[in-house]
């Protein structure tokens, strides 16, 4: 993951060298941030985020940085602005082609809801996430992990004690 980190902080610098800075370079910064984010260093995950939204162009970009925006933003447990952003995130992916984005946000959705207490809105935003006609048969494994776990736990309520 650190390595992965290193290149693609290295290419950001690149693309801002050679005058690329924008779609392939907001595309960089999103995965650097993501990458941060996995490693716990959340301040300076923000900050790269908060570049990538402020400078992203395309909808799949600005669409990736609203995620990762509100991703954050659960972390630091502003719940309301973590709803914005996800919210803004979700309703462009719907247009962007960005399959790969539909699955991570549907999780950050899902655990926003967690957060709040209201489980049974968990679940059905787990189940928009693997049922939108946009994935079909491409449901990311993340999504059908939130969505099975959610719907696993009312199944066994439902059955009693395991």
């Amino acid at each position: 993951m650190e390595e992965a980190l290193a290149l693609g902080v290295e290419g950001i610098a690149t693309g801002d060298r050679l005058g690329m800075s924008r779609v392939a370079g907001d595309q960089l910064r999103c995965q650097a941030a993501w990458r941060l984010v996995r490693l716990g260093r959340y301040a300076e995950a923000e900050r790269i985020a908060h570049e990538a939204l402020d400078r992203a162009t395309t909808p799949f970009n600005v669409a990736a940085s609203h995620w990762l925006a509100g991703r954050l933003a659960t972390e630091r447990g502003d719940l309301g602005l973590t709803e914005d952003h996800l919210e803004q995130a979700w309703s462009m992916m719907q247009s962007t082609g960005g399959f790969q984005l539909i699955g991570p946000a549907t999780a950050a959705r899902v655990l926003l809801e967690i957060d709040r207490g209201e489980l049974e809105r968990a679940r059905e935003r787990a189940r928009e996430g693997s049922s939108e006609g946009l994935l079909g048969r491409a449901t990311c494994s993340t999504t059908r992990r939130c969505s099975g776990s959610l719907c696993g736990s009312r199944r066994s309520s439902a059955n009693g004690p395991a």
